[in-house]
């Protein structure tokens, strides 16, 4: 059951995710993860000193890919 910390207050397990997609506008770009229930996480990117979605991405794939390996074999 791997969690990943989101932002300051969201962790999510990423075996639960089912889409992560990106948002992308003039002067925003959001970080949306869907989960197998529906709901939507959206996340704003905000670097350097807010979250930094991509840094998030990168750890939850990594997160499905463990977790993918380990029910695999």
């Amino acid at each position: 059951m791997p969690m990943v910390q989101c932002g300051a207050d969201v962790i999510v397990n990423s075996a639960h995710i089912s889409t992560i997609e990106w948002e992308r506008g003039h002067s925003f770009t959001m970080l949306i993860i869907t989960m197998q229930d529906g709901r939507a996480i959206r996340l704003k990117h905000q670097p350097p000193y807010g979250l930094d979605c991509y840094a998030i991405e990168a750890a939850l794939l990594e997160a499905a890919k463990a977790t993918d390996i380990r029910s695999h074999g």
